[in-house]
């Protein structure tokens, strides 16, 4: 029986989760609103390539 777990693809996902809240967050507090759809992919844009470094190539 394997006693370990491996899950980083999950803890990778949570983490990059809570970015995109937090810019979300901070948005709303900048401009008091909350952001429109094409608003929220240009913050998940931004957000990828800030942390990763590079463009998403989707």
């Amino acid at each position: 029986m394997e006693t370990e777990v491996y899950r980083p693809p999950i803890i990778l996902a949570m983490l990059m989760n809570t970015a995109f809240h937090q810019q979300e967050e901070k948005f709303v507090d900048k401009n008091g609103r909350q952001p429109s759809p094409e608003e929220k992919e240009q913050i998940k844009e931004w957000t990828l390539q800030t942390v990763i470094g590079r463009k998403r190539s989707i």
